[in-house]
């Protein structure tokens, strides 16, 4: 068997070819997987946030100092009420579904059991880990 100087160009041209594919396919991975992790870091990042704010508004007066440390445009419980629906809005552009529903139901009425579904809506929608508890087995109260 033969290999003549066309057959050998074309092997390593398919060789290169093959090459190039490999390597334009690995820069699309990366470039998802880089894309995929900031997304990630935002929704942690806006959910620890939107968290602090919720236990705020659970007890304010209680948190009132602290919080007004770090955000002092936030005063009053209608400033930090105008606050968390700021949040529900910003989380129509990253936000599951079900963390939309969970954190307006807070929102509506802010109690305990409102506050631990949509933290455990934020959490599932994070780490697509659903709680294997019930709501009644993790109170503090």
């Amino acid at each position: 068997m033969t290999l003549d100087a066309q057959t050998i160009i074309s092997g390593l041209g398919l060789i290169g070819f093959g090459g190039l594919v490999a390597a334009w396919f690995t820069s699309r991975l990366e470039r998802r997987a880089s894309v995929e992790g900031s997304r990630q870091e935002f929704k942690d990042r806006r959910y620890k946030c939107t968290i602090i704010l919720m236990i705020a508004r659970l007890n304010f007066e209680q948190h009132r100092k602290k919080l007004h440390e770090a955000r002092p445009d936030i005063s009053t419980q209608e400033d930090l009420a105008f606050e968390l629906q700021v949040e529900w809005y910003n989380m129509f552009l990253f936000a599951s579904d079900a963390v939309l529903r969970t954190f307006q139901d807070f929102i509506l009425t802010p109690n305990h059991e409102t506050f631990h579904k949509a933290a455990l809506a934020m959490r599932e929608d994070l780490w697509k880990d659903s709680a294997r508890f019930r709501l009644e087995d993790i109170r503090l109260t």
